[in-house]
């Protein structure tokens, strides 16, 4: 009888780790891994060393969830354009209130306009 085994390739993984072929390819190219497009083949110990920076790497999106502009706005008690304006003064790209900032990126804005008292 043929030994059958499971080829992974980086869209199998993309599709059990939750995050897209592209994430995998660059976690591959992190972790030295050869790997060039979604069907490209991987060894098991390959796929658990990416499986775990995978896992990190969802960690890191988790704590960085955005807030979208006019919810900060509303916060502050602010117009949205300021929020705008605040954010392009602190090289944060913001086009309108639906964008969103990480909770990092709102921080900063937040203490700025504390700290601007009420001016522009």
């Amino acid at each position: 009888m043929a030994d059958i085994r499971f080829t992974w390739r980086i869209k199998d993984v993309a599709k059990e780790t939750g995050l897209s072929s592209r994430d995998i390819l660059f976690i591959c190219y992190e972790l030295n891994i050869y790997a060039k497009t979604a069907f490209s083949p991987l060894e098991s110990e390959q796929v658990e060393r990416i499986k775990t920076k995978a896992t990190k790497l969802k960690e890191i999106r988790a704590s960085q969830k955005g807030i979208k502009v006019t919810k900060l706005a509303m916060k502050l008690n602010v117009d949205t354009k300021r929020i705008i304006k605040m954010a392009n003064q602190l090289n944060i790209p913001i086009k309108n209130g639906h964008s969103y900032m990480t909770s990092g990126q709102a921080e900063r804005v937040q203490v700025r306009i504390k700290n601007s008292k009420g001016e522009l």
